[in-house]
């Protein structure tokens, strides 16, 4: 269960934090009906911090401080979803193999050993590359074959060989924890605080509205940093990030045409919308074609682990959270061309089938995409 307690008639609190903003939410929960966004706020901070600067978690805590005041507390809220995106969470997807010709037993207690003891090996990985501590809060088992079988977690059951594959997810000790008080001292929620990989959430909400998307490559771009997870025959087989985003974008075009960031945006979102000057406009549509390029260099050793794959038509679902979705589109022709693109943007009818908004023509995906994540995971 992924509350403790029953989640008819409840409200939820939905948190995404990502490299350069916070959405929050308040979520109506019913039982058989699509999640009902309440009211839902989201801070940015892509033009006063630089994302190479010291003072990042500073700020996307003031973000949430900010986003929290603005939601309010009108309606009694004790669960919290908490949704990290890159460079807040750390990830890995890893394979554990048993072998033994005499056979053992397979159950719930071996795989928890198993999953503890790479959690210990994930964790000391993290902190060896820093002096900080960290908090792995998840581990999930993404697939099992048993005796050469892909098969569920048993009870209990005899085997010779298990092959398992689990997804790991890790974020820093002492910034989960200034979040988690920002909550209770805002909201009141103590206990029921969890913490789920936005990349892990995309996957199971695109699983159920794109059942036939067997393997696609989830991209989840953020301000200063972009996150991919690439899924083979329903099962995550790569994940990683990159630091590179919309307001990477942004930069690039402002220096390029030397102009200031605010009117590089302004062009972007007028690009988007169709009604950007037709002079302009070419110029635009060339620095993103010279950008895309930039993060087709960044994806480099990210897509040689699954370079063979790139030789069949595949689905690419891109969010972004509704930043000037078809200049993005242009950017991923560029750096993705021959593959099949859905951006799932504020005009596209996908947050509409997965959960109900207040206003219609104001839509956040990913918080949509939470929204829609915390009724299946019930």
């Amino acid at each position: 269960m992924f509350w403790k307690t029953s989640f008819v008639g409840d409200s939820v609190l939905i948190l995404d934090i990502s490299s350069g903003s916070v959405g929050a939410a308040i979520v109506d929960l019913q039982e058989d009906k699509l999640p009902t966004i309440v009211t839902y706020s989201r801070s940015s901070y892509f033009l006063e911090v630089d994302h190479n600067s010291e003072k990042q978690g500073e700020a996307i805590l003031k973000c949430l401080k900010d986003a929290l005041s603005r939601i309010g507390s009108k309606k009694h809220v004790n669960r919290a979803l908490v949704s990290l995106s890159s460079p807040w969470v750390y990830s890995k997807i890893k394979n554990n193999t048993l072998n033994h010709t005499e056979g053992f037993i397979l159950d719930q207690k071996t795989v928890a050993n198993v999953l503890n003891d790479e959690e210990k090996v994930f964790k000391k990985e993290l902190i060896d590359q820093s002096a900080d501590d960290y908090d792995v809060f998840e581990s999930k088992i993404t697939n099992l074959t048993i005796n050469g079988y892909e098969a569920t977690l048993p009870q209990s059951k005899k085997a010779v060989s298990a092959d398992m594959h689990f997804m790991m997810s890790a974020t820093k000790s002492k910034f989960v924890q200034k979040i988690k008080k920002e909550i209770t001292s805002t909201l009141g929620i103590k206990n029921n605080i969890v913490l789920e990989n936005f990349s892990f959430a995309f996957m199971k909400v695109l699983s159920h509205a794109f059942p036939t998307a067997h393997s696609p490559l989830l991209i989840n771009m953020n301000d200063f940093s972009t996150d991919f997870l690439f899924i083979k025959n329903n099962h995550p087989v790569v994940v990683t990030s990159v630091p590179v985003g919309s307001t990477t974008i942004v930069n690039e075009v402002s220096k390029s045409l030397g102009i200031p960031t605010e009117i590089a945006r302004s062009y972007l979102a007028l690009l988007s919308d169709g009604v950007l000057d037709g002079v302009i406009s070419p110029k635009i549509e060339d620095e993103l074609s010279k950008t895309s390029n930039i993060f087709k260099k960044a994806c480099e050793s990210f897509l040689k682990e699954f370079a063979s794959d790139l030789n069949y038509q595949y689905r690419i679902f891109f969010v972004g959270r509704g930043l000037f979705e078809n200049a993005i589109g242009i950017f991923l022709e560029n750096a993705f061309s021959g593959h099949e693109i859905v951006v799932l943007g504020k005009d596209n009818s996908f947050t509409k089938e997965i959960v109900s908004w207040p206003q219609e023509n104001l839509v956040d995906e990913k918080l949509a995409i939470l929204s829609n994540f915390s009724n299946l995971r019930i």
